[in-house]
Formats: C-alpha cells, structure tokens, sequence
C-alpha cells in the first residue's frame, strides 16, 4: 500500500492567498495540476504573508502564513530560520519539502538539515525571461541568474512541465538525471465541463450577434501577458466585426481599461475578469480565434485549453508557445514582435478563415489529447517522490 507523504509547499503565489483570504478552491486545484493528490497525501502549505495564521483548509491540507514585512531580498537570503522555527512549532516533519519559486531554494537547507526530507523543485516558469517583464528587468534578471547556479545543487529531485523547461533546467547546470517531465493535470479533470459547454451562452451574455467574430485572450493581467500590445493592435485594425474579450484578472487591469476605454464605450473590447475555471469552457465555445501575446511563457497552458476546444490559436513566439504551436506553425500561428499592424491583421484573418485552419486545429487537438493523455500523471509524480524519499534515508 502506497506511503501517505506528509509535503511541505512553500509558495510565493498571491492568488491563493491574499492577506487573510485564503482561495482554498485554487489551492486545491493546483495541488491537483501538479498531480500531488490531495485526497492521498498531508500538505501544509507556507506562504510569506502580512499577518501570522495557521488554518486549516481541509482535513490533510493546513495554511501557515509567516508575518514578515522585510524586502523580498532579505528574506530569500536571512530567513531561513525562521522558516525552520515556524514549522517545527507544528511538530510536522515533511517527506517532501516542494519549492515553486527557486528564491525559495536559499532557505530550505535549513528545513532538510534540522527536519529531512525530499527538496524537489517544480520549474513552471522561465524566471530570468519573466522578470526581463517587470520593474528593475536587469537587476531582478542577474539576481535570479545568480540564485539559480548558486541553488542548482540544492533541489534533489526537479519537475518540469514540457521540453521548454527542461532545456533551461539543463541551461541552469541541473543535472539531467534529476530532472522529471510531467504534464500539468488541468484539462483531464474538467473533460465534462467542457464537453457540455453551450455555444451561443456567451454571445447571449455580452449581445454579441453572429455575423461578429470573437477574439478571446485569457490569462492574468500582468505586464508579461502582452494585453497591451494585444489592445493597441486589435485597436489598429479597426474592423467593427471583430469583438476582443479578454479574461482575467491582475495588477494591470486599470491601466488597460484606460488603454481601451474607447472601444469599450463601443462593445469592441470586453473586460470580463474573473471567469472560474469551470465556466471558462464557455468562453472557449464561442471563440472564433484564441491570442495571447506574452514576453515570456514557460508552456502556455491557455493555449491547451483553446487547442482542445478547436479553437485556432495565435501566439507570441517565445518560450513554451514555440514547443506548443510547433516550429513549422503546424498548430497555431505566431505573432513576432518586429511584425507589422498590417501583419498582425492579416494572421489574425489568417487564423480565422486561412486555408490552413482545419488541419492546424485538428493537430492542435491531437496534440493536447497526446499531453493529457499521459497515463497516471499524478500517480507517476507521487510515486517519484515517494522514491526519492526512500532513497535519501
């Protein structure tokens, strides 16, 4: 009979938890993405927070959120300790200590050395390229290039999501034989759900009339998502029958409104924010073209959705986007940077209406199902670490 592991997450994720709410629905889900199997395994899930709390999600599943007000830098490199302090208190003793966020990796020694355990890392994004995106993209970039060779002896077991994120694992200097693929369990779940999607529900819901196309772009409001350069050229086409909903929500949501107030005033841009992901299908369903235009993404998970749903599929290229739509363009279409408006527009027509639209959202199909499809995902990462756990002791 397969070992219960007790698993320790540190995480850095705001949407889960956010000063004293804790999303406990996102929580599980991602437990259940990554094939960690909440229903078979005990989690204590640490986050760094504003306040200090302990809470108890589920029977297996508890919270504990560590007060610290200190700059992020500062914590990653002198608060190990009193990471340690804060789960000894528990009296938990992990076999697996998870870390998603490789800032993390600085302090978990602490936690291995004093309670044991597995480190295992997941690598879900291209940290270097992602903070490329954000304030100070130099300083934050040589910062996470440096923490990730000092740490890469750290983890002793790594999980990657495609051949994206291996191949900047291997970059890293981890050594191959650590480092595992799995496929994130976020479609396999919800095949009902999206099977009995009703088309025509969210046309009904925002009067959009037939004869008008819709452009769907889902993700979070953020500045490596791309939505406003999505907003400025789908404003450049100017073409009344086209109609952009963009799903999501994050910290850029007030400036791309102000960005597309005009065309909001109109019905030709959508903001519909938070859509759960059980009614994202919907969205799916009526989508006559899929475009995410990110500066970095590791997979592009977004983009398995709208492939499954035979949605055509345009996408920056960059990062996991290329693995998914595939060098040759055989499932989808890229947008480059240096394109033009005109270029833009005629991919965005092409996407819709080309010649190549059938076989490109046929392979795209097939192409997710062979992702899904993996057997036993869960099973298989679950019984990985419970090897390695055995192995260390």
């Amino acid at each position: 009979m397969k070992k219960r592991l007790n698993i320790l997450i540190i995480s850095e994720s705001k949407n889960v938890v956010d000063g004293t709410q804790t999303n406990a629905e996102l929580l599980l889900s991602k437990l259940e993405r990554d094939g960690l199997e909440p229903n078979k395994n005990n989690f204590v899930y640490v986050v760094w927070s504003n306040v200090e709390g302990y809470e108890v999600i589920d029977k297996n599943i508890k919270m504990l959120r560590i007060k610290d007000d200190s700059i992020p830098v500062f914590r990653d490199l002198f608060q190990g300790r009193r990471l340690l302090a804060a789960v000894e208190k528990l009296g938990y003793r992990p076999d697996v200590i998870i870390v998603y966020d490789v800032r993390n990796l600085l302090n978990v020694h602490f936690l291995k050395k004093e309670l044991g355990g597995t480190i295992a890392e997941f690598i879900t994004n291209l940290p270097v390229s992602l903070s490329k995106t954000r304030q100070l993209p130099y300083l934050r970039s040589f910062y996470y290039y440096c923490i990730e060779r000092f740490t890469r002896n750290v983890p002793d077991i790594v999980f990657v999501i495609n051949e994206t994120t291996k191949k900047y694992a291997l970059k890293i200097g981890i050594p191959k034989n650590k480092i595992n693929i799995f496929a994130p369990n976020v479609i396999k779940n919800e095949i009902p759900l999206a099977k009995v999607a009703t088309k025509g529900k969210i046309r009904k819901k925002y009067s959009i009339i037939d004869e008008k196309k819709i452009v769907l772009s889902v993700g979070r409001l953020e500045k490596e998502k791309g939505f406003d350069i999505l907003i400025k050229l789908f404003i450049s086409m100017d073409d009344p029958s086209l109609v952009l909903i963009i799903v999501g929500e994050g910290r850029e949501r007030s400036l791309l409104e102000l960005l597309a107030h005009e065309q909001v005033l109109k019905g030709r841009i959508i903001f519909a924010g938070f859509v759960a992901h059980s009614e994202i299908w919907e969205y799916y369903k009526d989508a006559d073209i899929f475009a995410l235009l990110s500066l970095s993404e590791a997979l592009g998970l977004v983009f398995w959705e709208a492939m499954y749903m035979d949605v055509p599929v345009l996408g920056a290229r960059t990062g996991g986007i290329i693995e998914t739509i595939g060098e040759k363009q055989e499932r989808g279409i890229f947008w480059d940077k240096n394109d033009t408006k005109i270029q833009f527009r005629d991919k965005i027509y092409e996407a819709i209406n080309g010649s190549e639209r059938e076989n490109r959202v046929l392979a795209a199909h097939q192409y997710v199902l062979g992702k899904i499809s993996t057997p036993e995902t869960s099973r298989i990462l679950n019984d990985l670490l419970a090897e390695s756990t055995k192995d260390m002791r």
